[in-house]
């Protein structure tokens, strides 16, 4: 115990606090990146069709009898 209070003495905490600021930075960054490409993945699916989208593709004929 006496050498790891050691350690974290020996640390500056401006090297930790940078360590943190790094660690948050890059997990902002990543989850950024992540967010921006599950959108993009939703806006190019097409695997579910809108109702509005179904109305248009049956249109009605309106039909003649001869």
């Amino acid at each position: 115990m006496k050498r790891l209070i050691e350690l974290v003495g020996q640390i500056k905490w401006k090297t930790i606090i940078l360590y943190i600021v790094t660690i948050s930075l890059l997990f902002v960054i990543i989850a950024t990146l992540l967010f921006g490409v599950l959108l993009l993945m939703d806006k190019y699916d097409d695997r579910y069709i809108e109702e509005s989208e179904e109305i248009v593709g049956y249109q009605l004929v309106k039909r003649t009898s001869f």
